[in-house]
Parts: structure tokens; C-alpha cells; sequence
């Protein structure tokens, strides 16, 4: 509904406790809300991470319970939870043993009041050997100040900014003014390629296209925007250690048994250090790379 799988799994927890609670006084239970439960579930399982843990789109950190705890007290008192297919255009996602891509492709929503919107269209997370390595920030707070601003910017997220520009153009604490569209979505077993029209400036709205393409041990990003300077960023987990390295022109990334290596065909760029806003109370470091580009990055 509006694209928060934190409060997609609010949601059906709450279902399913009203479900409970009918089972509980000898009330009968509602059979299109159990499927809808199963459903639900298996959505947000198809969108988690190796770990379980939510990827952090829109309004979404760790203030959650955890989904195999709701997936278990579902099994306990209704059963299995079976299996259900989806056509996921909202977080599409590829994977193969070595990597999860968990991406963003989908429009404000509602369109009326999409509160919880962040800019983070052609977003994505990525885990690495089941070990979470790309995410977003998180958030920390629902106030309207400074924070929340830069909480649901582009910058935010795995995604890039225009002329500093987000795709959409949040203001306030819960407001979205001109909104991106998403003109074209492709979803294939090892590849997805979407492109973003957004980024409104100068009276007009700018286009993003990224492809992700997954092959064994690689994965490789292509941005294009046309005739504009843009800005990418890759933000670590608190857990995942980043170096660059100067003979091989790269980054190491490692994460326990994880070890990989990260290299574009811009030559500006820098590695920061920001919050991570893991719940509303915890804040941690973690590593950014923000990647300066022109036209086209790999």
C-alpha cells in the first residue's frame, strides 16, 4: 500500500492477531484474512535479506518484530504457511548462492498521501554470503527537522542524486510535493533494468536508468542520466569494513567471511563516514562511498 515493508509486517501481524484472538473466545475465524496473512508473509520473506532482517526502504529500520517470529507463531496456531509466487514490481529481486539484490522500482503510494515516501527510487540493498553488506541508513526520527530531511533524501539510500536532488521531492515531515514515475521495468533471472523519471528541476523532471546485472561472483551497475552530473552513494552496514586501495584503484569491502572488491569508471570519489540509524534510539558509524559522475557509471 504505501511501500514500507516495516509497516507492511505491522500490518499483518496485526491481522493476525485479531485472528488469534477470535480463535482464543471460539469465534470463527475470517478464511481471506488467514491467505492474506500467508501471502503477506511470504512477501515480506521474498524481500528480507538472508538474515531475515528488512531491507530499509522508505520509513523502515529494526523497530520491528522479527519476521520468523511472526512466521512461527503463525505455523503453531494456523498450520503451514505454504508457498506463493508473486510478480514483485515493487522491491524486485535477483540472487544466485553468492549474492540477494533487493531493489526499489516503484512510484510514491498512495499517490494522495504518500507519507512515508523517502526519495529512494532505483534504490537497492545487498547481501553478500547471507551477511548483509549494502543498506540503507535507517531512520531515527518522525520529526520535522533537519534529520528526517536528510533521512528521506536520495543520499539516504543505495541511490544517486541530481543537480543534489532527490527523485522525489519530500519536504516536511510526511509530505511529498512532485513525484517520480517509474517509465520502464524490466525483470529477467539475472538481471533488472529500470529507469526513473524524477529529479525535478528547472521546470522539468530528469531521467535515471540503472540496470543491475548479476553473474556468479559479480554484480555490475550501469547509471546513465543524460547530459547532467550526478552523484551515486553506497552505504555500508555498521558491520562491514571499507578501504580503498590505491594500486588496484578499487575498494576492499569485508565482512567476516565476506571479502569483495568495488571499482567504477569514475575517478572522483570519496569514502565517508555517517550514522547509521539502526532504530530510533541506536545509532552507529558505518562507511559511505559517494561516487562523483557524468553521464554514465559502471
Amino acid at each position: 500500500y504505501e511501500n514500507s515493508p516495516k509497516y507492511h509486517l505491522f500490518l499483518i501481524k496485526q491481522i493476525l492477531d485479531l485472528e488469534i484472538l477470535k480463535k482464543i473466545v471460539g469465534k470463527k475465524n475470517n478464511n481471506k484474512n488467514i491467505l492474506l496473512i500467508k501471502k503477506g508473509l511470504n512477501f515480506i520473506l521474498n524481500i528480507s535479506h538472508p538474515d531475515k532482517t528488512l531491507p530499509f526502504f522508505n520509513d523502515t529500520n529494526r523497530n520491528y518484530i522479527k519476521v520468523d517470529k511472526i512466521k512461527k507463531k503463525f505455523e503453531i496456531i494456523f498450520g503451514d504457511l505454504g508457498n506463493f509466487k508473486f510478480k514483485n514490481k515493487i522491491f524486485p529481486i535477483i540472487y544466485n548462492k553468492q549474492f540477494k539484490l533487493i531493489t526499489k522500482c516503484c512510484e510514491p503510494s498512495p499517490k494522495y498521501n504518500p507519507g512515508h515516501t523517502h526519495g529512494d527510487n532505483l534504490s537497492f540493498e545487498l547481501s553478500i554470503l547471507n551477511k548483509r553488506i549494502l543498506t540503507g541508513r535507517g531512520i531515527s526520527t518522525y520529526e520535522n527537522n533537519n534529520d528526517r530531511k536528510i533521512q528521506r533524501s536520495s543520499k539516504n539510500h543505495n541511490s544517486i542524486e541530481i543537480n543534489g536532488l532527490s527523485a522525489n521531492e519530500v519536504w516536511n515531515s510526511f509530505r511529498v510535493a512532485r513525484k517520480s514515475k517509474i517509465s520502464s521495468l524490466k525483470i529477467s533471472k539475472n538481471s533488472i533494468y529500470a529507469e526513473c523519471l524524477g529529479y525535478y528541476h528547472n521546470f522539468k523532471f530528469n531521467v535515471h536508468k540503472r540496470k543491475w546485472i548479476l553473474k556468479n561472483k559479480n554484480l555490475q551497475i550501469l547509471d546513465e542520466v543524460k547530459n547532467k552530473d550526478f552523484k551515486i552513494y553506497l552505504n555500508f552496514t555498521p558491520e562491514t569494513n571499507v578501504k580503498y586501495n590505491n594500486i588496484e584503484n578499487c575498494y576492499l569491502i569485508k565482512n567476516g567471511n565476506v571479502k569483495a572488491k568495488i571499482s567504477f569508471d569514475s575517478t572522483k570519489h570519496s569514502l565517508k563516514e555517517f550514522n547509521y540509524y539502526e532504530d530510533f534510539e541506536n545509532i552507529k558509524k558505518f562507511f559511505l562511498i559517494e561516487i562523483f559522475s557524468k553521464k554514465n557509471c559502471n
